[in-house]
């Protein structure tokens, strides 16, 4: 006994420790010593780290690459809690050049509360980075607030600075026909070496040494290679030597200042190459001092300009002049070349593009059939937050199934990097049907069974994949109800759902199903008018050896002459009726091409969070139904129809109202005993059916019956119910009442 109490105090000991690493402190505790980029904001979620505590749980971290266990730590999160996650270490560096930089680490983990939360985060001698990739919410970052690496701050995804990637599309060296393949991942983990070097300016921003340079770039690829691995099994190690590319002196490194840098080059900056200067120098320079045969992949960390080139698409792998594997530039706008913005909208797009990804907006139309995003796109190859027809203010840390397509087609024909086997099997999509004719001006809904063999946690993303064309440019990116070329609904973060309404189930229950107007609030319409839709589900998986998606297509035809399928009843719905009537409009669903003969009819009182069937019935315009007995006292409530095999539905909302009824003769009821102990009997002078309900405080039935009565009724009743008031309403043809009771 003794022994085991012991054992308990440690865990309870282990555990308890793990929040004490981190204690969330007041922002004027922390201000005095914030850095530059944090002294003029304010509202911040602040945490004091006990680093040494950290850093002697990490001493002995397995590498994921082992199939030993991870290392329990704790990390804060943006709710201003602490979280436990499972970690392993998963270096960005060569093992030649880790031995050589060992205060430099990175790590991937799971969150051990959250089973969907994914980890990768950095340590090194001036702080921690990390990102925590959730799908419930925004994804959340930690960076270190203050000079003396004590003090941290912890935000969801912000918004971006001005940026302009000139990436040429005309060179794009795989065009992506309009085609959807199904496809899953290969089970083949990718590793390529990066060459990634940087300006003296950019060393500069970070006190210009040879460490803090790298801890930078050791940061900023933690966080890129998150989002590679977890959609795509793709990784980038530093390459060997990765020393010889980082220059701390803006006077003696052989890049030009960012206001030439951005330019097009004197020699290939037209027709055919379109090249700036930076893609130039740096091929040049990764050709002539670092050895075409060193290195798969090349990038230029610059410090200011607000630009990016990638060089060439798909071009990783190739040693074409000036523009191929080592011709990829990121430099910020904002002078400032770290956290998620530079990261993940600027860093990980520039790179996209190098392994195979073309643009996915279709605000601007550039030919490449993977324009699948309405305006600006939000997704990591869209342009979210910098054009006129923004979507929202920044990009979503993942990828359209299309950028996956397009990568994959690429990289499977490509000779360098290394693959290893993943043992973890992709998630199975399972769809009903993979074409629907449904009727045109009509929300549905789509599904899929999605399961893992590895009982890994899956997210799933369900994606319009329709791409847009010269027609559907600039102000017709927009989505319109007119629209029939093209998207019309924006992308989503993967959820833990398999299903996606459309337009979204808000827009559903308040009646905002077709877009007419010039603004866009959601991003999402129907069509008054036919057209084809494609869609395609996309599951991935987050196991930390090697993640793995997989995709399935599915076509949807809005059809002519069919719709819109409307509820038109009831408008009003008195709730102490016997029995309600639902109409709709069948407007030809129930006959070719669609055929639906069955509708499933649901009912909801709680606002449309949930909804209670029915019962399904013939697809001919009206049925009735008898009250339901949890039917309750609210303002709205709402009617739910949806097509059985298949997936168009129609909701209304509708009043409720209570019809006036003659009031039982109260001295001739009696209720007793009252208090009881849950069993009590009525007795009341009544003829008829007779429905007994006893409802809670909030309104709620929580006990019903119906009995036949003769003059002299008189009944027993045994609720079961907890202590507690009640009251308890007695209701037949000749009118109501209702007492209050008292369980004990």
């Amino acid at each position: 006994m003794k022994k085991n109490i012991f054992y308990l105090f440690l865990l309870l000991s282990s555990n308890y420790s793990f929040g004490q690493n981190w204690t969330l402190v007041s922002e004027s505790e922390a201000y005095p010593t914030a850095r530059k980029e944090y002294q003029d904001k304010r509202n911040q979620k602040i945490f004091k780290l006990d680093r040494r505590t950290l850093d002697q749980k990490l001493v002995n971290v397995s590498s994921r690459n082992t199939n030993q266990g991870g290392t329990v730590i704790s990390m804060p999160n943006a709710n201003g809690t602490i979280e436990r996650f499972e970690v392993w270490e998963a270096s960005n560096f060569s093992a030649k050049d880790q031995a050589k930089y060992t205060n430099l680490r990175s790590y991937v983990g799971k969150s051990l509360e959250d089973p969907s939360a994914y980890l990768r985060f950095s340590t090194g001698p001036s702080g921690i980075s990390s990102t925590i990739f959730r799908t419930h919410d925004k994804s959340e970052f930690l960076e270190t607030y203050s000079n003396d690496g004590k003090f941290f701050e912890v935000h969801s995804k912000n918004g971006k600075n001005n940026f302009n990637c000139s990436t040429p599309e005309e060179h794009a060296t795989h065009k992506t026909a309009e085609m959807i393949d199904a496809k899953s991942n290969d089970q083949k983990f990718r590793t390529y070496r990066l060459a990634l070097s940087v300006t003296g300016e950019y060393s500069q921003t970070f006190g210009g040494t040879l460490e803090k340079s790298l801890e930078a770039m050791n940061n900023t690829m933690t966080r890129v290679n998150g989002i590679f691995e977890k959609d795509m099994a793709i990784n980038f190690v530093f390459a060997d030597d990765i020393q010889k590319l980082i220059y701390l002196d803006p006077e003696t490194d052989p890049y030009s200042t960012s206001d030439v840098g951005l330019d097009d080059d004197p020699v290939y900056g037209g027709y055919p190459e379109y090249a700036s200067v930076w893609n130039v120098e740096l091929q040049r320079n990764l050709r002539d001092n670092f050895g075409e045969q060193n290195y798969d992949i090349g990038h230029l960390f610059g410090h200011d300009g607000g630009g990016g080139n990638a060089g060439c698409i798909g071009c990783i792998c190739e040693t074409a002049f000036p523009q191929g594997k080592g011709s990829g530039f990121t430099s910020p706008g904002s002078g400032l070349p770290k956290g998620d913005s530079f990261d993940i909208d600027y860093v990980t797009h520039e790179i996209g593009h190098q392994i195979g990804a073309n643009h996915t907006y279709s605000h601007r139309n550039e030919g490449t059939g993977v324009n699948v995003e309405p305006g600006s796109g939000s997704t990591i190859m869209g342009y979210a937050g910098i054009t006129y027809f923004n979507v929202q203010s920044h990009s979503d840390d993942y990828f359209t199934y299309r950028s996956i397509q397009q990568v994959q087609n690429n990289l499977k024909n490509k000779t360098c990097g290394i693959e290893k086997p993943i043992f973890n099997t992709p998630p199975k999509i399972e769809l009903a049907k993979s074409l629907y004719n449904i009727p045109v001006g009509t929300a549905f809904k789509l599904d899929a069974t999605i399961s893992d063999a590895e009982n890994d946690a899956f997210l799933t993303t369900w994606e319009q994949n329709n791409s847009g064309n010269s027609s559907t440019a600039n102000e017709n990116s927009r989505v319109k109800g007119t629209k029939t070329i093209g998207p019309n609904f924006r992308s989503f973060k993967p959820t833990k759902e398999s299903y996606r309404y459309f337009p979204n189930f808000t827009s559903i229950l308040n009646n905002r199903l077709i877009h007419t107007g010039t603004g866009n609030a959601v991003w999402e319409s129907l069509t008054s008018v036919p057209r084809t839709y494609d869609f395609t589900v996309t599951a991935r998986d987050y196991n930390i050896t090697g993640p793995q998606t997989n995709t399935e297509a599915v076509k949807v035809i809005a059809t002519a002459n069919v719709g819109p399928f409307i509820i038109t009843s009831p408008e009003k719905l008195a709730i102490n009726t016997d029995e309600f009537t639902v109409t709709w409009d069948v407007a030809n669903t129930n006959t070719a091409p669609v055929n639906t003969t069955k509708v499933k009819i649901s009912i909801s009182w709680d606002e449309g969070t949930s909804f209670k069937e029915l019962g399904i019935v013939d697809n001919n315009g009206s049925a009735t139904f008898a009250m339901p007995q949890d039917a309750i006292s609210v303002t709205k409530g709402y009617v739910m129809i949806e097509a059985v095999d298949n997936i168009f539905l129609a909701v209304k909302k509708f009043e409720t109202e209570v019809l006036a009824t003659k009031d039982l003769t109260t001295k001739e009821s009696k209720l007793y005993p009252n208090p009881s102990n849950g069993t009590f009997t009525i007795e009341q002078k009544i003829t008829g059916k007779v429905k007994i309900d006893i409802l809670d405080l909030n309104g709620r039935i929580v006990y019903a019956t119906t009995e036949d009565a003769i003059g002299n009724f008189k009944k027993q009743i045994n609720t079961k119910l907890p202590s507690g008031i009640y009251f308890v309403r007695v209701s037949s043809n000749e009118g109501e009442n209702t007492s209050k009771l008292i369980i004990k």
